[in-house]
This record gives structure tokens, sequence and C-alpha cells, in this order.
């Protein structure tokens, strides 16, 4: 609920200028910690991707309040520190954001730069929406200890790759039938 509403606030006073793109297939890895005992929650990843026309990586080093699940979230002014990039513009002063899953079962967010000359301002000055799947590769949890969790993102394949696949299985099949 704090993640929509934040969303919310940086959406509505910061995006005037700037118009999104995506989404980009991204693709990367990471890790996360937690501690129950100190509240500890950091989670560290480093993801890039492309549609062919545009780009865009995120490496976030992420200090937060507990919150779970296979998301990328970051914000500069919220205990992370990092490099954002989409196209050309690259800055220091960034936010990913989830929001949600698709009907394929993609995880979806929004990454934001803001203009780090003038953080006050909240002037978004690139944006695009990326896509991705999760997959936890090595898990360490137990009651009442630390816990371990690293990660991969995958790349979610665009709906031109299962159109050109079933194409060319199509040709084969239509091939082997002519054979015959």
């Amino acid at each position: 609920m704090l993640t929509k509403l934040l969303f919310f606030f940086v959406l509505t006073f910061g995006s005037a200028h700037a118009s999104t793109i995506g989404p980009i297939p991204i693709s990367g890895s990471g890790n996360s910690y937690f501690s129950p005992a100190g509240g500890i929650h950091a989670k560290t990843f480093s993801v890039s991707g492309s549609d062919g026309l545009n780009t865009l990586s995120i490496q976030a080093d992420c200090f937060l309040p507990p919150f779970g699940g296979p998301n990328l979230w970051s914000h500069t002014r919220r205990g992370c520190r990092g490099y954002a990039s989409v196209n050309r513009t690259f800055s220091s002063a960034f936010a990913s954001f989830p929001s949600g899953q698709n009907e394929d079962g993609q995880f979806v967010g929004i990454l934001q730069i803001f203009n780090s000359a003038n953080l006050q301002s909240n002037e978004v000055i690139a944006e695009a929406t990326f896509a991705y799947y999760f997959q936890n590769t090595t898990i360490r949890e137990c009651n009442f200890c630390d816990q371990y969790n690293n990660f991969v993102v995958l790349a979610a394949p665009e709906p031109s790759t299962f159109a050109l696949a079933l194409g060319a299985l199509s040709l084969l099949a239509l091939r082997r039938k002519l054979r015959s």
C-alpha cells in the first residue's frame, strides 16, 4: 500500500516532462538478507535489458524496512544507492516500483530517473516500464534466524518471439507433410 501511494505521488508531481517507453524485458541477478532480530532487510540487484530500440539498467543497493516478494523496489530517497539509466539518461537519483503481474505471469514495474541537479523538484527526466520473471535460486530461512536469498531476474520474451517460434514450427510441420 505504501509503495502504491509513493508511486502515485511521484507520478502526480513529477512526470510531466518524461514520456514512458517500454515495456523493456530485463535480466540480471541479486540477493536479499533479512534479520528478524535487527529488523534489517537489505537487497542488492543489478538488472539491464533492451527491446531493440531502448535500453534500461538499474544497479541498486538498498537497506529497506521488511518488504517481501519478488520485486525490484528501489528509491534513492528511501535507503537505496546506486545508478540507473534509460537510453542515454543516467542518474544516481532514481526510483523503481513494482506494479504487479500481467496475464502471462510476468512481473512488471516502472523506473523513473530524476533530475539529480534539483532533487527537490521531483522532475522525472526519463521513465520506462520493464517486465521480468523472478526465480529464487538459493534460500536459507528458518524461524527467528537470519534469512538469505539469492535470485535471478529472467528476461520476459516479447510476444513476437512466440509468434516467430510458432511460424517456424508451422513451416516445419508443412514441410514434413509435403514430403510424406
